[in-house]
């Protein structure tokens, strides 16, 4: 009787264990996932009771960056602290071509000129700018940066525009020797060279103009070639010629030797020709007595022009006179002050 009970009631209860364990297994698969929050350190399991807001993850902002007022990134600004050195800008052919289209400020210029002193390959970029620009006041600025370079380059270019034979680069190639010729050996050998071969009187003052600083790296052959057509050159048609012949004279070798042309000079049909022929005087150390008269009888001129005049006696200023004619001197010097032209 009691095994027929119990069969009874392990019946009665089978189904309604299943029934109980399938109802736990529907609460777990259907059950929502918690949710987990991202931390630096671990994983942790939020609270059921904690605030939505408080499960999201927590944003993690770079110390360069900034956030907008939304939470949104922002990068950050550069640094724009004044006193924080920002590095140098290095000159590249735009910058140089810009150079060879206008004319710089004197502020761009000496900028340019610094950075080329650092960086003497852009020299290569100047000459290509220089030999294509026919405007001559560009041309003079580049020359004029070129200036200080030792570059063999410079002088090859300056020689290629010179004998091209048109007008407008042989200027350009004479202004860039002439910024040159102090320091290059090459440029003076150019410059006398063409003296004694060329005949046009325009290009024969511009070649003067080349000399017109004296180098003490010139050598005697250089000296001696160069005085030898300056000479001649004093006797030429042209007056602009002759002007700047007995100018470089005074400049280069003024002597005993070449002081007899200079006296010449101060009886020449050219007012400009005689007052640099009595400038040139000043820098002969021991003038001959027939030079000296010379220089008297232009201060006394009353025909001469002031400036001439007074060239003469610049050139009497610090030389050795005799009685008679220190007196001549002093009072050429009163007559001359109170000239007004």
């Amino acid at each position: 009787m009691r095994k027929t009970l119990f069969t009874q009631s392990v019946g009665m209860l089978l189904p309604l264990a299943l029934l109980a364990g399938s109802w736990l297994v529907y609460q777990r698969l259907t059950a929502p996932d918690k949710p987990v929050l991202v931390s630096n350190e671990k994983n942790t399991t939020a609270s059921p009771n904690e605030a939505p807001s408080s499960r999201l993850p927590t944003p993690t902002v770079d110390a360069s960056d900034r956030q907008s007022d939304t939470g949104q990134r922002i990068p950050a600004l550069p640094n724009t602290d004044p006193a924080t050195p920002r590095p140098a800008l290095l000159p590249d052919a735009d910058v140089i071509a810009e150079a060879g289209a206008k004319r710089l400020s004197e502020e761009e210029f000496k900028s340019l000129e610094r950075r080329i002193s650092k960086e003497p390959a852009l020299v290569a970029e100047l000459l290509v700018q220089f030999r294509t620009n026919t405007d001559l006041v560009v041309a003079k600025q580049l020359a004029a940066l070129l200036a200080g370079s030792r570059n063999p380059e410079i002088v090859e270019t300056a020689a290629s525009l010179i004998y091209s034979g048109e007008a407008g680069s042989i200027e350009r190639g004479l202004e860039l020797l002439s910024r040159i010729q102090p320091h290059s050996s090459a440029a003076r050998d150019i410059a006398i060279d063409l003296l004694s071969s060329e005949t046009n009187p325009t290009t024969l003052v511009s070649t003067m103009n080349v000399l017109a600083t004296p180098s003490g790296g010139t050598t005697d052959a250089q000296r001696t070639l160069l005085i030898d057509n300056l000479l001649l050159l004093s006797e030429h048609p042209d007056p602009d010629v002759r002007s700047h012949s007995v100018s470089l004279i005074g400049r280069w070798q003024p002597s005993l030797d070449t002081s007899t042309v200079l006296v010449q000079g101060l009886s020449d049909p050219n007012p400009v020709v005689r007052a640099r022929s009595a400038s040139a005087m000043r820098n002969v150390a021991s003038p001959s007595d027939d030079a000296i008269y010379a220089l008297l009888s232009v201060a006394e001129n009353p025909q001469e022009s002031k400036v001439t005049r007074q060239s003469a006696l610049y050139a009497l200023e610090n030389k050795t006179l005799s009685l008679d004619t220190q007196s001549r001197y002093e009072q050429a010097v009163i007559t001359v002050r109170r000239t007004r032209q």
